[in-house]
């Protein structure tokens, strides 16, 4: 399941995709966990994109919707699909888990940033480029080259966090991703053992070379690229626009 969390001064939004059961469920909990104790009380769950859902997604809304509660907020939910809603019906939820009266993608308009939270494994780099797909819908103004680049430096970053994460114990990330009148910008987060770069001395390879261009061309296609460790990695990307 791919889980989108955007922020918002109304409301903050969490967008599961695809099946809601047992396995996923304790990536929706601690999302909705992490937007109530940071103080954003009032969620909805946007189940546009979830196909199926069991007693265990269902469990989760429940328990999402008390914490928000007991916090003096709300959680509501939108846009469910057809199978999603028949099982609300089918238990008596639909009279619990109440509509949001405005669909969230459109109350989601305005709102820039979007952030993806999961394990760092083979579908992290795509479930990056759909993050990307969807900044890009919600800031339509931003150039092909500066889009192209962006997503370029942005895969290349996913791809090495998941590759150092493979080796080792289930790694968790965070992917930040934001769009203003003058830059774009991410910040991937890990748990993994702090990697040994130096991204002074990275260097493109030479033509022979079948790997080890991926920070290369990173660098190549930003204006801040910034690794730091602390019990994990932080990656800072930064692009400034040049399509104005």
């Amino acid at each position: 399941m791919n889980l989108i969390v955007t922020p918002g001064e109304a409301f903050a939004v969490v967008r599961p995709e695809g099946r809601l059961t047992a396995t996923s469920v304790p990536r929706l909990k601690k999302a909705v966990d992490d937007l109530v104790g940071g103080g954003s009380t009032r969620i909805v769950v946007d189940l546009s994109g979830t196909e199926f859902v069991d007693s265990s997604g269902l469990g989760a809304l429940i328990g999402g919707l008390k914490s928000a509660r007991l916090a003096g907020g709300d959680l509501r939910i939108a846009a469910a699909t057809e199978p999603v809603r028949r099982v609300l019906k089918l238990t008596n939820l639909d009279r619990v888990l109440r509509d949001h009266p405005t669909p969230s993608r459109r109350s989601m308009a305005t709102e820039r940033d979007i952030r993806l939270e999961g394990l760092a494994d083979d579908a992290l780099v795509d479930h990056v480029h759909d993050a990307l797909d969807e900044l890009f819908r919600r800031v339509p103004d931003v150039g092909d080259e500066d889009a192209m680049m962006f997503r370029l430096a942005v895969s290349e970053v996913a791809t090495n966090v998941a590759e150092h994460a493979l080796a080792r114990e289930p790694v968790h990330v965070t992917v930040e991703l934001d769009a203003d009148a003058s830059a774009l910008s991410a910040v991937f987060t890990d748990t993994a053992d702090p990697a040994l770069i130096d991204l002074g001395s990275v260097s493109m390879p030479g033509s022979e070379a079948e790997s080890g261009r991926g920070l290369a061309i990173a660098l190549a296609t930003l204006d801040e690229l910034i690794h730091e460790t602390d019990d994990g990695n932080v990656w800072r990307l930064r692009r400034l626009r040049h399509d104005h």
